[in-house]
């Protein structure tokens, strides 16, 4: 795999595979705002707690592409985006520095067990090392055993407490100005 932020790997699809026979070209990437309808439907059947909007999606997306602590990455095959990648770095105290968090990773269903969450993974620990993060880290409540194939460890117990009505209508909630814009992002 190249590592200059478009990783491309071949992949040869076993007889159980929907491509059987087919070498497809696996393209693992920074987004961009054209592939803001390809992340769309992969973030909106990720969500579990919330009722994604696509209007709040488009600003949040726009946003994540300008700020420089954070990364979405894309798979991408000829038949388009498969998956995505959503990562933050951020200043701590007990890590003297930066670290790194992976917010999101969403695998198309028809494509899981192939290798595209590894290598959005492997891309993400990467960008990691970059921003100068002593580790990285991520909360997952159905994956488990993936991370800790890819050499993560089960260190903590992750909380989360929710502070607005997830059946809400979420805009006016956000803070978000008229321009599309949100300070601090």
């Amino acid at each position: 795999m190249r590592h200059d932020g478009d990783t491309r790997a071949s992949r040869d699809h076993d007889s159980e595979g929907p491509y059987y026979g087919q070498m497809t070209e696996l393209q693992v990437r920074r987004a961009v705002a054209e592939d803001m309808e390809g992340v769309w439907p992969l973030a909106r059947d990720f969500a579990t707690s919330f009722r994604p909007e696509r209007e709040l999606f488009e600003r949040t997306f726009r946003a994540l592409l300008g700020s420089p602590n954070a990364l979405v990455l894309v798979a991408h095959l000829q038949e388009g985006i498969c998956a995505y990648l959503l990562a933050h770095t951020h200043e701590t105290f007990l890590a003297n520095g930066p670290v790194a968090w992976v917010e999101e990773v969403m695998v198309d269903g028809q494509y899981r067990r192939e290798g595209i969450g590894r290598a959005l993974m492997t891309e993400a620990e990467r960008w990691g090392r970059e921003q100068g993060a002593s580790y990285t880290s991520l909360a997952s409540r159905r994956a488990g055993a993936f991370y800790l194939q890819l050499g993560y460890e089960d260190s903590a117990a992750f909380y989360k407490k929710t502070l607005i009505d997830p059946d809400e209508e979420q805009t006016a909630h956000r803070g978000w100005p008229s321009d599309g814009t949100r300070q601090g992002l």
